[in-house]
């Protein structure tokens, strides 16, 4: 175990707030402690484990936790046409099964992308980790699990390349997705400098040991302004401060660090970032109180089908709307300087 009392993106002396905390997703042995920044209200955990105690964990419990939803070609259906009118208006993505002028089409997808559900379903509910399009662009996405998303991003035009420490996932992606996944960490690449366009880690950077270090790595690898994009849990959502020690989000051991806005923000532009654009989404709050009513009785099982909890979804969303930052999903988007 390693003590960790300052915190990483402020350097504040962490206070104790959650003691005692257990792994209800996995049920592996042990306790936990949280320890919050009183300056960016960043919580992480102050035991925690060593890499090769995380490895040993991971590679016994958590593969089967990771999703792999089908992903298809793309074709010509309804749905695919518009997602391509939307794509070509917002994100600058060309053409090509849809066949109108280039005024009518724009046009077109503008105003389609101006009804809520229509626009997420086009970028397939990714928010900022949906990238614009880069001509002859290179993506790499760090823990890509079994390679859903970079299947996406290869159906859009992207050469895309995922890393993965879990050899079980990344086989699984190459045979089913056909996409290109390595093994192992991260700095075991060896990725030349100013190699990727656009670098993406979803629900992947709360699990880090060393956030500073790999976002370090990252701008290594960045091209001049290309982009760095994140998605975590919130860590100071309203389900975090409604159920404290047993909300869903905290996930003891696995999640090590539980980011807010203002932490991240501070992490991302102390690390040399520019043009930080955090936010966060209220999505998840319709099972996230279900299932953390389920921990704090104890009976949650990870087998379990999510149920919905529509009115502290509304909740949530309302005062999300006021006060930005309690919605469960956290995004950020980050650029590396172009000189």
């Amino acid at each position: 175990m390693i003590e960790k009392r300052l915190c990483l993106a402020c350097g504040s002396e962490g206070k104790l707030v959650y003691k005692d905390c257990t792994d209800f997703f996995c049920g592996t042995t042990g306790v936990y402690d949280y320890l919050e920044c009183p300056n960016c209200k960043l919580l992480w955990v102050f035991h925690q484990p060593t890499d090769e105690e995380l490895a040993e964990l991971y590679e016994q419990y958590y593969d089967e936790t990771l999703m792999a939803p089908e992903v298809g070609e793309l074709g010509r259906s309804p749905k695919d046409l518009i997602r391509e009118l939307i794509l070509h208006a917002y994100k600058g993505y060309p053409l090509k099964r849809v066949s109108l002028p280039k005024f009518l089409a724009k046009s077109l997808g503008l105003g389609l992308g101006l009804i809520p559900p229509v626009f997420n379903r086009s970028i397939y509910g990714l928010g900022l980790t949906f990238p614009d399009c880069v001509s002859g662009g290179k993506l790499l996405e760090i823990g890509c699990g079994r390679g859903w998303f970079l299947k996406i991003m290869k159906n859009w035009g992207w050469k895309a390349i995922g890393v993965e420490t879990n050899p079980a996932s990344a086989r699984f992606g190459r045979e089913k997705f056909g996409v290109e996944i390595l093994e192992g960490q991260l700095e075991e690449q060896n990725f030349p400098d100013n190699s990727f366009d656009f670098i993406v880690m979803r629900h992947v950077f709360e699990h880090v040991s060393d956030p500073v270090k790999i976002l370090e790595e990252c701008k290594r690898i960045l091209k001049p302004g290309g982009a760095l994009a994140l998605a975590m849990p919130n860590g100071k959502s309203l389900g975090s401060r409604w159920f404290g020690k047993y909300w869903r989000g905290l996930t003891p051991p696995w999640h090590l660090h539980l980011f807010n806005p203002k932490s991240l923000k501070i992490l991302l532009e102390e690390s040399g970032y520019q043009n930080v654009k955090v936010r966060t989404l209220s999505f998840p709050a319709h099972w996230i109180y279900t299932s953390s009513k389920k921990v704090q009785a104890g009976t949650f099982k990870q087998s379990d089908s999510p149920t919905s909890c529509w009115w502290f979804h509304f909740l949530e969303k309302g005062l999300n709307a006021f006060f930005g930052n309690l919605g469960e999903e956290l995004e950020a988007i980050a650029y590396k300087r172009n000189s």
